[in-house]
């Protein structure tokens, strides 16, 4: 379906069979579980994942209808770029979008949590301040954001070396950077998938009140200073200047993997 338009018809139409989605699911078991090629039945615990699972991509063709009709560019992007930093450090950058589909000139940006979400935000202090705070995924979205136009970049002018990446652009109909095109941030949060009120792109927020949808369009001011921060931020942590300092947040060395180095 890479590439080609979704429309309401053809989520129908794959919601209905059942029969091919427990195939797939009993594969995926096979493959990611079991290690083998052997298809397997599953019981007990395995049954009652295999139906959440089931029950999850309905769900999800079921949230696409509702976006529908528009065009599937690409799933699972792998984008790997490397910049120079303001210090003439060179850094490597690497990302997995789970998804980008486009609708009318907005390419958006998908990511799929299966955790807890916080899809608002205030300011640009909202994703960068150092506490458990921070809204994370909204970094995460910006940074893919970041990460896909200076791949495009690099596409346009060394053409092919990203395949996935250049079969996305003639979709989208991305030649440079002033396509006109705007892109939209956004999540699939499990843990919401059934709410009668399920809402998938970032909010920016005015005060405490959540305002419009955040898309980013060219030369947005917020995400110029997210970028700035952004660089900045790799700057301060490349620099042999600076010593790393714990946390004076300790909820976050909860799940930290560097506790045990740390002794926080």
């Amino acid at each position: 379906y890479i590439g080609k338009t979704i429309t309401k018809d053809i989520l129908e139409e794959l919601q209905s069979k059942k029969d091919e989605i427990e195939r797939l699911t009993l594969e995926a078991f096979a493959k990611n579980y079991f290690k083998t090629t052997t298809i397997k039945p599953l019981t007990g615990r395995l049954s009652l994942r295999g139906e959440i699972i089931k029950k999850m991509v309905d769900r999800t063709l079921e949230l696409d209808k509702g976006r529908s009709p528009f065009v599937l560019l690409q799933t699972e992007l792998n984008l790997n770029t490397s910049i120079t930093l303001p210090t003439n450090e060179e850094v490597l950058l690497t990302g997995k979008i789970d998804r980008l589909d486009l609708t009318s000139d907005i390419v958006n940006i998908v990511d799929y949590k299966s955790g807890k979400v916080v899809p608002e935000f205030l300011d640009i202090d909202d994703i960068f301040i150092p506490a458990v705070t921070r809204k994370k995924q909204v970094f995460q979205l910006l940074f893919y954001v970041y990460l896909l136009q200076i791949s495009i970049e690099e596409e346009i002018a060394q053409s092919g070396k990203n395949k996935d990446l250049k079969e996305l652009m003639n979709v989208a109909n991305i030649k440079t950077l002033s396509h006109g095109k705007m892109f939209s941030p956004g999540l699939y949060a499990f843990n919401k998938y059934f709410s009668d009120t399920f809402q998938w792109k970032i909010k920016k927020k005015e005060n405490a009140r959540v305002t419009e949808d955040y898309i980013i369009e060219p030369n947005n001011p917020l995400f110029v200073e997210y970028v700035e921060r952004l660089e900045k931020t790799l700057s301060e942590i490349f620099n042999k200047d600076i010593p790393f300092t714990q946390t004076e947040e300790e909820e976050t060395c909860k799940y930290c993997p560097y506790a045990n180095i740390c002794k926080r």
